[in-house]
């Protein structure tokens, strides 16, 4: 039995909050495009190979008391999907709408096995697709499995953490005295109450009744080598050192503003993770090493865009300088201990019970794999995906990948229909380059 740490918690408050809309859950899935079929039967050795060195792959979510376990089973495996057409042209066959039913489907979820694999024919292309239940690791996580996966058979394939690599997460919790943990807990419930809910969150989608069913829907934009140089300089010419994640946030708010936000509202939120690990980190693998951010701006603030730079990079330094990154910590292990419903409250609504994000943003960073070779086929592209709640019914997840920006756009419909995300999509584009009137 392995007890969930207090980020895993808060992920699996988000899958419940998710399967009440009718959809899978806390879905998340990293996309790798490769040039062409690979070796299908060394794949699945690879992947039978790492579920048995890493039991917790196949575990199951149980209740204990008021704690929620992983509990191994011995006799369940890791399988690769293989999805092809009943004609068996795969050439035609487009593999981001077969991707995009697996996400949509109730039925991905039925076994509850947290790791799932999936092969699917794209065009003159495949695509392979790691789908994880969010409570058992985060993107870098999810990263590290693909990592581990393209390493040599003889690799040792176990990545739980050993003694001498305690998760930074249960790192910081050990080594705070309890009156630290209570300071920092009361620090971030100060910043909230007196910051962050003063005021009403701007919702981008309309709203809909909750008898009308949702469904996932993502459009990928790649930028280009040249563009996404371009975007990088200008991120460290306005934003610093933050650029990287302060710059597309910002852009994003512009953009949405510019589209015209579906419901009133006195400011944008965005809430976005902060990696616990150090950079090239290789373990831990499994359970989610992040504390939270949140960038907030108002409306007047946000259509001046040198304004809203500046105003962005202070609230960031502050945040840094009060340690807010860690200060959520206790909070979130605090909420380990709340039901689920009330746990789910606390994060999705601010004081007068308006929905607190904005938008979801994650920026995922590059992606370090060093070899191109994935079992026979060459790894021309990687993107992410994810489920979400509505509302906010947005999120924008960005990665690198050979020099390359990738924006994935995920939303639901009907509450943001495909023209409003179109029109984002051009604007954002705009913001991005700096081509704005």
């Amino acid at each position: 039995m392995h007890p969930l740490n207090p980020a895993d918690c808060f992920t699996l408050v988000v899958d419940r909050e998710i399967r009440k809309q009718r959809l899978p859950g806390n879905l998340c899935a990293f996309v790798v495009e490769l040039d062409s079929m690979p070796n299908i039967d060394a794949m699945q050795q690879r992947i039978t190979a790492f579920g048995k060195d890493n039991p917790i792959c196949t575990a199951t979510l149980e209740k204990r008391g008021r704690r929620y376990y992983w509990n191994e089973s011995a006799n369940r495996s890791l399988n690769l999907q293989l999805h092809r057409s009943e004609d068996d042209q795969e050439q035609a066959i487009n593999g981001l709408e077969s991707l995009a039913r697996i996400l949509n489907c109730n039925e991905t979820n039925s076994l509850q096995i947290p790791l799932q694999f999936h092969l699917i024919p794209h065009q003159q292309s495949w695509l392979f697709a790691m789908l994880w239940l969010h409570p058992l690791c985060d993107a870098k996580g999810a990263e590290l499995i693909l990592t581990h996966l393209c390493k040599a058979p003889s690799s040792n394939h176990n990545m739980a953490p050993d003694r001498n690599n305690t998760p930074p997460l249960d790192r910081y919790l050990a080594s705070w005295p309890w009156w630290k943990k209570i300071l920092m807990f009361h620090k971030a419930n100060r910043y909230i109450r007196k910051q962050l809910d003063t005021q009403i969150s701007i919702q981008p989608g309309k709203t809909v009744d909750q008898s009308v069913p949702l469904e996932l829907k993502f459009k990928i934009v790649r930028l280009g080598t040249d563009r996404s140089a371009e975007i990088d300089a200008l991120a460290r010419k306005h934003m610093g050192i933050a650029g990287i994640t302060l710059y597309p946030i910002a852009c994003l708010m512009r953009a949405i503003e510019k589209t015209g936000p579906l419901q009133p509202g006195e400011a944008y939120c965005f809430p976005h993770a902060f990696n616990l690990r150090k950079r090239k980190a290789q373990s831990p693998i499994f359970g989610n090493q992040v504390s939270f951010l949140f960038a907030q701006a108002s409306r007047s603030q946000v259509k001046d865009r040198r304004q809203l730079f500046d105003h962005l990079k202070r609230q960031y330094t502050q945040a840094i300088r009060d340690q807010l990154d860690l200060a959520f910590i206790p909070l979130l292990l605090a909420g380990s201990w709340l039901s689920h419903d009330r746990y789910a409250k606390v994060v999705r609504q601010s004081a007068p019970g308006i929905e607190r994000a904005s938008c979801w943003f994650s920026d995922i960073g590059e992606t370090e794999i060093s070899q191109r070779d994935f079992f026979g086929s060459r790894i021309t592209g990687m993107f992410n995906l994810c489920q979400i709640t509505s509302p906010p019914g947005l999120c924008l997840l960005i990665s690198r990948f050979d020099d390359e920006l990738t924006l994935v756009y995920n939303y639901l419909s009907p509450q943001i229909s495909d023209q409003w995300l179109d029109r984002l999509v051009q604007n954002m584009e705009n913001e991005l380059t700096e081509q704005t009137v």
